[in-house]
Formats: C-alpha cells, structure tokens, sequence
C-alpha cells in the first residue's frame, strides 16, 4: 500500500511502519530538482534512533532502501526523511491480510504502576487519540480516571495545560499518538485513550486481572454500548475499563491475560455517529476502543 504525493518536500515523516513477519517495507527517495540533494534519513524504533543515513541524490534520480536490511527484521520502525532541497519520498508496505497468525501486541501507556498492553493488535490498530475522561462513570459514580502516561511519540498535543504534572510528550517512537483539544471535563488531557479499528477487530485484555463487570449500557443515555471492567492483579483500587464493544467473550470472575485474552470485538458507533478519531484525526468511519484506568467506587 502506498499514500500518494502532490508536492515535494523538506521534511516527511512515516509513522508506524514495521519488519515483522508478514510486513515488506521499503524507503523510496526521489529528487525532482536540477541540483544534487543532501538527504539525511533516520530510522527510529522503541530504542530511539536505531540507524541513520546521510546521502547525497543526484538530480533527476532516485533510490530505493529496503528498511529490513538497515534495522533487521521483526522491528517496529519510523522513518524521518530531511533533505536541503524539497524531495519526493513514499515508505510502500506489502503486507497480508491473511496472516492472522502474525497478529502482534504492543504496550500502549503506563499508568499507576501498570503496564498497559494496546486492546487491539498492533497490525490492526488505525490511529491512537489521547482524551480527556469523563468525570463520572455510567452510574453517575465519580470515576477519578488516573492519568495514562503514553508510550511512543506525540504527533500533536493539543491540550497541553491538562497534561498531568512531570510528563513530556516525546517527538519520537512508535506507535504515535495525537492528544486531542480540551473537551471541558476538567480531568487529565491523558486520562483515555480511543484506539481506532475496524468493526469486528478483536478486543484484548490491557492487564492481568480478574473480570468485575461485564454490562450493556447505553452511551450518553441513547445508543447501545457494552462495558468490561477489569480488576487488575495486584491494584484491587483500580478498575481498567474497556468501552464501545460488541460479542463479549468474558464474565464477572474469568481471569484474563494481558494481550491473549479475548474481551469482546469493537462496535459499530459508526451506525449512530462518527467520533472524534475519525472526523478530526484518522479520517475513517471513526470506530474504535477505549481504555481508562479508575479507582475502584467506593462501597455503598
């Protein structure tokens, strides 16, 4: 698959690629002006910059680099291509839709001590937008949505006077994420999370844990919805919460594992409206699943 261009550039950036199995990934730089370009290429994974070429393009030419072959194989990679003369530059993936066996997970935020593994697989997941949290839960209960903390690079913050005290947004890292503009609940600019998908992707636990609750609701007391939350090992005061999910796979007191067990499959919002991932961020129907992390209701 390939994005088409309509003009040259100085910088270009290519986000969420990978050389796991299954994935072929290529660089192609071309240079349209008369002038011989200096392009400087990096390649970044989860251990920062891993590789970094520097090379002069002839005028009227291009070259080819096959990404495996500079950072190996079963890495996730980003490329930043920077160039003195505007250049034309495109990152082709082959890949199978078949090859579900290569389904692959990947950590997503940190909150409270707790690693938090992406509900959707890593070849699945369409775009990552950071939110503010809602101040109650669906039973009118306080929620007291503990800050996440992501992991990977920051495309755009746009709410940086909610970002929780410490944190920095790193430029860099995969997978990348957006943080959305305030929405007015008064909470963290990171205390959750949407992670886009199609309709029917699977849903996985983000932590070890045992199930609480396994509800239908309905979302903003109109359209059907379904919620899972997760006691996670260890933090009986939190509760992870996934929303926005359909054919729910587990029940109150079924033990689930980070990455391996199955919740449920992503629903339909798509059919009742189109949210904030899709119409201001990844540009598709909008669906998606998401995560946060509460405290646990107090008890009655």
């Amino acid at each position: 698959m390939t994005m088409g261009a309509t003009s040259p550039s100085n910088q270009w950036y290519f986000a969420e690629g990978c050389t796991r199995p299954g994935f072929d990934a290529w660089l192609c730089v071309m240079n349209p002006q008369t002038e011989t370009a200096e392009v400087d290429i990096s390649f970044l994974t989860p251990a920062g910059q891993e590789a970094r070429i520097t090379d002069p393009l002839p005028p009227l030419s291009r070259y080819t680099i096959n990404v495996a072959e500079v950072v190996g194989e079963d890495k996730d990679v980003s490329l930043v291509v920077e160039s003195d003369l505007p250049v034309v530059a495109e990152r082709p993936m082959y890949f199978g839709y078949r090859t579900l066996s290569h389904l692959t997970t990947y950590l997503l935020a940190e909150s409270s001590g707790l690693e938090l593994v992406c509900p959707v697989s890593y070849q699945e997941t369409i775009g990552i937008l950071y939110h503010e949290a809602s101040r109650w839960d669906i039973h009118d209960r306080e929620a007291h949505a503990r800050a996440l903390i992501p992991l990977g690079g920051c495309v755009g913050d746009a709410n940086p006077g909610a970002r929780v005290p410490g944190w920095t947004p790193q430029r860099w890292g995969d997978p990348y994420y957006w943080v959305e503009e305030s929405r007015g609940r008064g909470t963290w600019s990171t205390s959750a999370v949407d992670v886009g998908a199609k309709v029917g992707c699977r849903a996985l636990s983000p932590v070890d844990g045992v199930v609480e609750i396994s509800e239908a609701f309905n979302l903003y007391g109109i359209y059907p919805d379904a919620r899972v939350a997760i006691i996670p090992d260890g933090r009986p005061d939190l509760r992870v919460i996934l929303l926005h999910l359909q054919d729910i796979a587990v029940a109150p007191g079924m033990r689930v594992k980070a990455g391996e067990t199955l919740v449920g499959r992503v629903r339909p919002l798509s059919l009742y409206f189109q949210s904030d991932i899709g119409s201001e961020y990844t540009g598709d129907e909008g669906d998606h699943v998401h995560l946060q992390i509460n405290l646990a209701p107090a008890e009655e």
